[in-house]
Parts: C-alpha cells; sequence; structure tokens
C-alpha cells in the first residue's frame, strides 16, 4: 500500500496534482489574490475554481490529457455501483499506476501512483 493510497479527496490531493502533473506553482498574483496557480504558460487560475481535480468530472479530464500528452496510455472500467477503475501506463518508461474510487479520485490517484512508480527494466 502506498501513501497514495490513504489520500482523500480535497485540497491537499489537488495542490499534488497541480504541481507534479500540470506543473502549475503557487502564483504570485498582480492583482492581489492569495489563492492562485500559475500555469507554464504563465496563465493565473484561481486554486478554489480551477483546482477541483479530485472531486469534479471535467476538472479531472485535464489530468488524462495532460497525462496522454506525457505519453501515458490510459484505461477506464465502469462498476455498476458508480465506482471506476482507472489505469495508466507508460509502456516506454515501464510506469503504471492504477486506482478504483469514483472517477475524480481514481483518476488523481493512478496519475500520482503511475508517476510514482519505479522504472522497470524492458525485457
Amino acid at each position: 500500500m502506498s501513501d497514495y493510497d490513504k489520500m482523500e479527496a480535497g485540497e491537499e490531493l489537488n495542490a499534488l496534482i497541480a504541481t507534479q502533473v500540470m506543473g502549475w506553482v503557487d502564483g504570485e498574483a498582480p492583482r492581489g489574490y492569495r489563492d492562485d496557480w500559475r500555469t507554464p504558460e504563465g496563465k493565473l487560475l484561481d486554486k478554489e475554481d480551477e483546482c477541483q481535480f479530485s472531486t469534479d468530472i471535467a476538472t479531472a479530464w485535464q489530468v488524462i490529457e495532460k497525462m496522454q500528452a506525457g505519453g501515458c496510455e490510459w484505461t477506464m472500467t465502469g462498476h455498476p455501483d458508480g465506482w471506476v477503475e482507472v489505469s495508466f501506463y507508460h509502456l516506454k518508461r515501464g510506469l503504471f499506476g492504477r486506482y478504483t474510487a469514483l472517477m475524480p479520485l481514481a483518476t488523481c490517484l493512478a496519475t500520482l501512483k503511475c508517476l510514482a512508480s519505479k522504472e522497470r527494466p524492458r525485457e
């Protein structure tokens, strides 16, 4: 069991996704807002409105798109109780992560597990 298995949806998980996956940094907003993210392109995003990766399906799709852009493949399998299993894998780098929960949470945790997995030698 990884530390990610203990994480719940919310601010801490959203911040990990923002920094480790999306490449965002805490913004020093000239307009005076304290809780902004700055994207790699320099755009400022409100943390409360734009950073709901673990609880909002539309925002979780941004994570999937970012992982795909980085060369990861992914699958999603639905379960009758509303949960899904999300898996990410990067064949060239030997990375893999999977998690089952509600879609946004499963996406975030599978992503972090994939990025944290150790590279395995190819056979």
